[in-house]
Formats: C-alpha cells, sequence, structure tokens
C-alpha cells in the first residue's frame, strides 16, 4: 500500500520533530549535569572542569572547537584561556590567543551589547565584517557561534563555538542552553575568583598573624620569661619555658630584695595563646607595682612579706579576672639564704619540689590557697620551710606533669621527682635541661598540650653563722612525748630562740606534743601487729624564727578542708590539729611519695 505523498511528508516531520525533542532533551540532561557539577565544584578543580565542560558541549553538538575567551583586566584585551578541539582539528595560532578588543569591531559591537554572535557560514557576514571573515578563511571555520559571559552587568568575555570539517545550523533553543552553560561559567568564575581572594587573605593573615606571634614571643621572651639571674653567691637559678604556642600563660620572675633575700615568683594563666600571655604581663606587672607601693609605706628596712603581697594583689585583680572569666594559678616565694628560711604563698599552684641535700630526697610542698580569680574574699596565709646547704627547690607548671605520651599516660610527679633526685649535682640550668629531655623522651614525639615551664633554685655556699639545726631519732610510742618535748625546750634554751617570751615558748611546746601524738596515734600505727618506726624530730632557729619539722614514714594526716578552723567544728581527735593551726603561723603537711611523710611547724617571734 501506497502512503498518500502528504502523508509521508507529515510523517518525515514527526520523525524529525521527534529527533529534534529528543536531541533537545539530551542537550538540556546534559546541561543540568554540568549546573550540577557547577555547585558541587572546588575552585581548586576550576580548569579541569571547564575543559571537560567544553569538551562534552562540543561533542554532543557536533562541532570541532570550543574555548573560553576572558577580557582583560584593562577591558582592552582578550585572552583564549582554555580550548578543547576534535581529533584531526588543527589548535587556533598562538598568535591569535591573545588579541585587542579592537581587533574583530563587529563582534565587539554585539557583544559588548551582550548579544550571541551567530554566523552559520563565512557569506553570511556583512560587509564591515572583514577582520572576523579573514579569521575565519585563515582558520578553516565553515560557522561559528559567539556568546557573551555577563559579569555584574557588564561583558567579561565569550563562549565560543566552531564548526570546521562542515556547516552548523544553530537552533534557537539550542543556543538558548548554550547561554544558561556560559552564565554557569561566569558563576563559577566568580566563586573561583572569590575563593582565590579569600585563600589569599587567609594566608596575608596567617603571615601577620605568624609575624604578630613572634613579635608577642619576642617581647615575652625579653619580659614575662627572661633567664632570672640573682647577684647571690648562695643562690644557683635557672628558668626554662617551651611554648605550646608561639606564646603562653606561664610567668615567672626573680628579684632581688636585699643581701640576704630574693624572691621568686612562677605562675600559670587558664589559657594559652595571647590572652593568656596578656593576663600574664598585666599578674606581673601588678606584683611589680605592688611592692613597690608597700617598700614606699613602709619603714627603712622592713620588707612586705609575700602573704602581704599577695592578698594586695588579690585584692586589685580578682574582680577582673572574675570578670574575664579567667584565673591565675601561682606561687610567691621568698628565700632568706642567711637566716636558711623560705617563706611562701601557694595560690592553686603545682607542688613545690623541695629536695634535702642531706637525705637526697624530695618533698612536695603544696598550701591550701586557691587560685587568683576563684574567690573575692580569699585570704592568703604565708607557709616556711627551712632549708639547707645542697637543698633545691624546683618550681614547674602543670605542663611537665601532665605532658602525654602516644599511649595517653601523664609524665607525673613520680617521674619528675625521679629526674630531680638523679640530676641534683647539677647545676640549676642543666637540671632544668635534664627534665626537658626527660619529658620530651617520654612524649614520645606527642606534642606539648599544655605550657612547659620551670625554674630551679639550688642553694649553696650559704652564709655561716646564723642558723642553729638540731636533730633526734624518736620511738614510735606515746612514751616519747616528754622527751619531745624536753628536747624542744633544749633546742629553745639558747641562740635565737631565747628571744621567745614565755607564752610563744609554752604555745610551742603545746603544738608541738600535740603533733607527736597524732603522729603516734595515727601516722604511725600499724595493722599488721608489728612495732611502728619512729619519727625523727629536727627542731631549727633563726634570727626572729624558729622552724619544727617531723619525718616519718606511715599513713598521712587527714587534713581539715582548706580555711580558718573553729574549734566547735572539730570532732574528736580533731582538737590537735586545731591547737597546731592556731598556735604556729605555719604548717606544711607533705610527703615524699615513697611513703615518707613530713610535717613542718613554724613561728615568728621578738616582733
Amino acid at each position: 500500500m501506497r502512503l498518500w505523498p502528504p502523508r509521508r511528508r507529515l510523517l518525515r516531520e514527526l520523525r524529525e520533530a521527534r529527533r529534534e525533542v529528543e536531541t533537545f532533551f539530551r542537550l538540556e540532561t546534559l546541561v543540568h549535569d554540568i549546573t550540577t557539577r557547577f555547585i558541587n565544584l572546588t575552585s581548586e578543580k576550576y580548569d579541569a572542569v571547564i575543559n571537560n565542560l567544553l569538551q562534552d558541549i562540543g561533542r554532543f553538538i557536533g562541532i570541532d572547537r570550543a574555548y573560553l575567551a576572558i577580557i582583560g583586566s584593562g577591558r582592552k584585551s582578550f585572552s583564549i584561556t582554555h580550548e578543547w578541539r576534535a581529533q584531526g582539528i588543527e589548535a587556533i595560532d598562538a598568535s591569535l590567543k591573545s588579541f585587542a578588543v579592537n581587533t574583530f569591531t563587529w563582534w565587539r559591537r554585539n557583544l559588548f551589547a551582550q548579544e550571541y554572535v551567530c554566523i552559520p557560514s563565512i557569506g553570511e557576514l556583512p560587509p564591515e565584517a572583514k577582520a572576523e571573515r579573514r579569521f575565519m578563511s585563515l582558520g578553516g571555520i565553515q560557522s561559528m557561534l559567539l556568546l557573551p559571559l555577563i559579569r555584574k552587568d557588564l561583558f567579561d568575555g565569550f563562549l565560543g563555538f566552531d564548526a570546521v570539517r562542515s556547516r552548523k545550523v544553530w537552533d534557537k533553543k539550542e543556543i538558548y542552553l548554550l547561554e544558561s552553560v556560559a552564565q554557569d561559567i561566569v558563576n563559577l568564575r566568580l566563586r573561583w575568583e572569590a575563593e582565590r581572594e579569600l585563600r589569599e587573605a587567609e594566608v596575608q593573615l596567617v603571615r601577620m598573624r605568624e609575624e604578630d606571634l613572634e613579635t608577642s614571643a619576642r617581647i615575652q621572651r625579653a619580659i614575662l620569661t627572661i633567664d632570672p639571674s640573682i647577684d647571690n653567691p648562695a643562690a644557683d637559678i635557672a628558668a626554662l619555658t617551651i611554648s605550646s604556642q608561639e606564646v603562653d600563660g606561664d610567668f615567672y620572675n626573680a628579684m632581688k630584695i636585699s643581701g640576704d633575700a630574693f624572691d621568686v615568683l612562677s605562675g600559670d594563666v587558664m589559657g594559652k595563646g595571647l590572652p593568656g600571655a596578656f593576663i600574664a604581663a598585666a599578674v606581673r606587672n601588678h606584683f611589680l607595682q605592688v611592692k613597690l607601693d608597700m617598700a614606699m609605706c613602709q619603714p627603712k628596712g622592713i620588707l612586705p612579706g609575700p602573704g602581704h603581697i599577695v592578698n594586695e594583689v588579690a585584692s586589685r585583680i580578682t574582680p577582673e579576672l572574675i570578670h574575664l572569666e579567667s584565673f591565675v594559678a601561682l606561687t610567691y616565694s621568698r628565700f632568706n639564704v642567711r637566716a636558711r628560711r623560705l617563706d611562701f604563698v601557694d595560690c592553686g599552684h603545682t607542688p613545690v619540689i623541695h629536695f634535702h641535700g642531706d637525705t637526697e630526697r624530695c618533698w612536695r610542698l603544696k598550701g591550701r590557697g586557691t587560685p587568683l580569680g576563684f574567690l573575692e574574699d580569699e585570704a592568703y596565709h604565708e607557709q616556711s620551710a627551712a632549708f639547707r646547704e645542697g637543698d633545691i627547690f624546683f618550681f614547674y607548671s602543670d605542663g611537665i606533669s601532665e605532658a602525654r605520651n602516644q599511649r595517653g599516660d601523664f609524665f607525673g610527679e613520680q617521674r619528675l621527682v625521679a629526674v630531680i633526685e638523679q640530676n641534683h649535682e647539677k647545676p640549676a640550668r642543666d637540671l632544668n635541661r635534664a627534665v626537658k629531655d626527660a619529658v620530651i623522651g617520654f612524649c614520645e614525639g606527642n606534642p606539648l598540650a599544655d605550657d612547659f615551664t620551670c625554674v630551679a633554685v639550688k642553694l649553696r655556699g650559704l652564709p655561716a653563722g646564723r642558723g642553729l639545726r638540731q636533730g633526734r631519732i624518736f620511738p614510735g610510742d606515746v612514751s616519747c612525748l616528754a622527751d619531745a618535748r624536753c628536747f624542744v625546750e633544749e633546742c629553745f634554751a639558747g641562740g635565737h630562740a631565747a628571744g621567745l617570751s614565755a607564752e610563744e615558748r609554752a604555745k610551742t611546746i603545746l603544738a608541738v606534743n600535740e603533733a607527736v601524738s597524732n603522729i603516734i596515734a595515727h601516722g604511725l600505727s600499724r595493722e599488721d601487729g608489728e612495732e611502728p618506726s619512729g619519727f625523727n624530730l629536727e627542731v631549727a632557729t633563726g634570727p626572729g624564727w624558729l622552724s619544727v619539722c617531723f619525718l616519718y614514714g606511715g599513713r598521712p594526716f587527714v587534713l581539715p578542708k582548706p580555711g580558718p578552723l573553729r574549734i566547735e567544728d572539730m570532732k574528736e581527735h580533731g582538737y590537735g590539729i586545731f591547737i597546731m593551726e592556731e598556735f604556729m603561723d605555719s604548717i606544711i603537711y607533705a610527703d615524699d611519695m615513697r611513703g615518707g611523710r613530713m610535717i613542718a611547724m613554724a613561728k615568728r617571734f621578738g616582733s
């Protein structure tokens, strides 16, 4: 059966229309896929995506060359930045990849008017397009389509397609979809440039921050962490700090007070970086200012004690620290080398490690104060400890004890004590280095999570003739109470203790009696039925002060809570501690981490 001619024509038109719709649908799908790729694109892949886009579009619409041209910053020239060509098609001549805007006036007029340029054949070019005709002839281009790139309402370049092997008829729907691709390229360029500018700004910001941090670190090294130098032949002092960042919140200072005394300040601000360093500088400055103010108000020759200085500083800065939601842990210490006495105030800092040169054991001296910035009405109290020739006092931040290895284990105080005991004969500087090497070796390459700071004070060549120390070992039995009291009385019989008033003497003897009773009853008690070991009692006296120290092995005291003791709060067996705290100016409860216990009581008199 033969079809009627009009019907055959109608079927042919239907098939062509169907192919056209299918082609348009596939092109639309490709454009959607390209748009989706742009949405998830990172700027680092910009060039690769543009090249793939030109290839996919060129192959799909059946042209031989696709390229992207961008107008320069001066808007006087074009540069072809990306090009794809079909197999066997020559690339655009290098001399034509960059050309002046005025080279092709007909193209320029249409493109700058934000209209596309469609050239089905060279013969359809207008007479004024002489340069364009010559360009297409030299390149063997039969058909061309140029789509303007519009960026912020300004012409920014064009997307070009060349048909070389045969002519190409451009469908308006096809051109419409390709215009959307051109706009996607504009958006991609905007993203790429914004991200590039952001990266450059970030690099510049990092560079500026590094420069600021390096400047801050130099200032900190010059002001906050300068190596202490005290002109005192009896003291070898050295400090070492390693920041977990460029700058940190650790600080220290050493200052000569008189020919016989010097102060050491060691502190740690909550937080690291510049905020911590600023607070550290402010706190250190407050201490210097308070010492100066108090020295000006005191009679000549009378020095304000560490307790007075710390309380005055706390009253000035605690409200501000609370407002800043920060706090400062510190230890303020005064060394009197002639009297052989350390007076210190602990404000929630790590324990001071006291290495005894005679026994070669370390004791942890710890107060009960809270850091500055915790409580506005906190009252800080001095504590005192006697020292001898060859003793070492080691101040450190928790960046040392809390350093971790790869398994998460802490370096801890026990390892620190072992390093100090093994290196106690070295100069202070070398002792600090030994601690540093031990911590870094323990961390196994794990970075320090907190700032590392230590100050070592090694006492040697102490002046003679001002301090007197006597000691005796007593059995761990109540029968020794009378002998212990008599021994202390004998130590007070002459020398510096002769200045003790009758009341001060009686209170001291009573405090000693209560301490011995508590040690025997609680510290030395044995649950295995064996005879408890004894204790060592040492009495040291100096100008205007005395110290009574008990050394024993056994259980530690169950200490009262921090703060003033009230007799009405005491339970059974608690009166002894109340008497000791009430009658003595300072009491230190310490241990040597091996089961050794120490109670050191001190009293000032004659003032």
